[in-house]
């Protein structure tokens, strides 16, 4: 079944499962769902989590490139960026997650 959009000042027809978008006329608040089916408002748990940090290097956001031997302080360092950068971006989907739920959880949903 297709989106269906209502404006609340139409009286309409529809069946458990049909997917829709009304504006409540009053308040010009928006309802969407599907009808007959309740809200979920939590996105699946994450599943990363925070890398450690012991290689002893600095983290710069560059990784380095590497030639020879005897280049521990460069390895190091790389090994730091990466960590930092894995870092973030896990921060970064927890952040979203939390977003999203509180979304999921203040939208309104016809039953």
């Amino acid at each position: 079944m297709a989106l269906q959009v209502f404006s609340g000042l139409e009286t309409v027809s529809v069946a458990a499962g049909d997917k829709v978008i009304v504006q409540d006329a009053t308040t010009g608040v928006l309802q969407v769902g599907v009808v007959g089916v309740a809200a979920t408002a939590d996105a699946a748990a994450a599943t990363a989590a925070a890398l450690t940090d012991s290689s002893g290097g600095s983290a710069d956001a560059t990784v380095a490139a590497i030639s020879g031997s005897g280049a521990d302080s460069d390895i190091n360092n790389n090994f730091a960026d990466v960590a930092a950068q894995i870092n973030a971006l896990i921060t970064d989907v927890a952040d979203i997650r939390t977003q999203l739920n509180a979304l999921l959880a203040e939208a309104h949903f016809i039953l």
